[in-house]
Parts: C-alpha cells; sequence; structure tokens
C-alpha cells in the first residue's frame, strides 16, 4: 500500500466544491481544484481550480480566459498585453511601446478558444499565456498544515533534499 505514493511521479488531490448551477437553479457542473502534493518533475504544492459541466467536460479555453483575466496587464516586448472585461463582452488589448493600440478584440467568453487561433491575436496571448503560467521561484507554497497527506509529502521532499 505504501509502494504506490512513494513510486509515483505525480499526486493530486481532487477536491470537490460548490456546484454550478443554471438560471432555473438546477446543477449543470462541480467546482474543482486540485492540487499537487507529490511531483518528482516540478514544483509542488501548486492548486489549480476549474469546472466541470455535467455532459460536456472541462472548458480550458473559459479556463484560461479566467488565468488571463486574473493575472492582469503585461508588459512583454515592447507590447502591453491585457485581457479583461466584465459582463457579457470580454476584450483583448494590445498597444505598442509608444502608446498605440494595435489590437482591440471583443468576444463572448464562450467565443475564446476561436480568439486564441485568430491569427492577430494569437501571437499576443501565447506571450501572455507564457508569462501567466509561468510560476516564480519565489512564489510561497499552498499547504494544508491539516492535510496528513500535504505534510507527509512535504516532509518526503525535505528528507530528500537532506539525503
Amino acid at each position: 500500500m505504501m509502494a504506490i505514493p512513494f513510486h509515483s511521479s505525480v499526486r493530486i488531490k481532487l477536491g470537490a466544491g460548490s456546484q454550478i448551477l443554471n438560471k432555473d437553479k438546477e446543477p449543470i457542473g462541480i467546482n474543482v481544484s486540485a492540487k499537487t502534493i507529490k511531483n518528482k518533475v516540478s514544483a509542488p504544492f501548486r492548486k489549480c481550480d476549474f469546472e466541470i459541466h455535467f455532459g460536456k467536460g472541462i472548458f480550458e479555453h473559459e479556463q484560461l480566459f479566467d488565468v488571463l483575466r486574473k493575472h492582469g496587464g503585461e508588459t512583454i516586448d515592447g507590447y502591453t498585453i491585457e485581457v479583461g472585461g466584465r459582463g457579457a463582452w470580454k476584450t483583448l488589448n494590445v498597444w505598442n511601446d509608444e502608446g498605440e493600440q494595435i489590437v482591440e478584440k471583443k468576444f463572448y467568453k464562450a467565443d475564446f478558444d476561436k480568439v486564441l487561433v485568430d491569427a492577430e491575436c494569437k501571437q499576443y496571448l501565447d506571450m501572455l499565456i507564457s508569462k501567466a503560467l509561468i510560476r516564480k521561484n519565489n512564489e510561497e507554497v499552498d499547504i494544508d498544515a491539516e492535510s496528513y497527506s500535504e505534510v507527509e509529502a512535504l516532509s518526503q521532499e525535505m528528507l530528500e533534499d537532506i539525503l
């Protein structure tokens, strides 16, 4: 029984959250949180929240949009790139280093998958995605001190560093 957690490359702890309800208050999905407990390939204790819609699955492009919106605007290679929007309309705005607006794209969140492959927008979104998803070395890890598996994984990692 102990061999499986010891030899696994990655262990992920999944937690179910609140239901996703439609306008008629019927459940159409669930919010899920995933946290790496052990990761031999990368830094452990990274957390991710996403939605699973019943009968449809995970809408990756909508989750990616939420990550980019929360990340905020970023200046990369002389371009200021920002994904945002409230209400139904969402926007992608790109300005050059002289302050001229190069791209202004309006779209619905459900159509973000089309924006990701749009020739005008793709290069800027790829740059922003790289910045938003790369973990910084100085980021603090989120460890639940009451979770036996997380404390055990941390102690194993510390033990491996010592030996």
